[in-house]
């Protein structure tokens, strides 16, 4: 456990990474990919079934409403939010007012909500680069050869 704690509370942390490792240690990846903080279905996933709606396929019902998002318990985030403010308070270093403090406080939901997003985003693929091992990075090709034409090194005095 203090290897967590000390994980979350290092000070080059940001706020956004500090939040989303306490959510994980907290609540739990699975539960926080289930879960939104409001139980509201995101724009996309309303937009997606509305396409779905509109488009010929026949989907039943129950599979368009298959999905309603859990709401976080409310005193687990509230306790999120304790340590989030003992980590600005204590360990975040671009925090000299309570103004700045504040301001930081009042960015919790946003960097709950993104954190959750980020666990529902689907993996992107990586592009593939080609690497030649054949040649290494040090050696030039020689360039190829250049025909000269006769009329190039004709007699200048003719």
């Amino acid at each position: 456990m203090e290897s967590i704690y000390d994980e979350i509370m290092t000070p080059h942390n940001t706020p956004g990474k500090c939040v989303a490792l306490i959510l994980k240690a907290m609540i739990g990846a699975k539960t926080l990919s289930k879960c939104t903080r409001t139980s509201r279905e995101s724009n996309r996933k309303v937009g997606n079934m509305k396409r779905l709606n509109d488009s010929d396929t026949e989907i039943e019902s129950d599979e368009k409403s298959a999905y309603k998002p859990e709401k976080l318990d409310k005193t687990k985030l509230a306790i999120c939010f304790d340590l989030y403010v003992h980590w600005l308070k204590n360990h975040h270093s671009k925090i000299n007012t309570k103004m700045d403090l504040f301001e930081e406080m009042a960015n919790f939901n946003s960097h709950v909500s993104k954190s959750i997003s980020y666990l529902k985003r689907p993996a992107q693929k990586r592009k593939i680069q080609k690497n030649d091992d054949s040649s290494s990075d040090n050696e030039v090709e020689a360039p190829t050869k250049i025909k000269i034409s006769a009329e190039v090194h004709a007699d200048p005095t003719k």
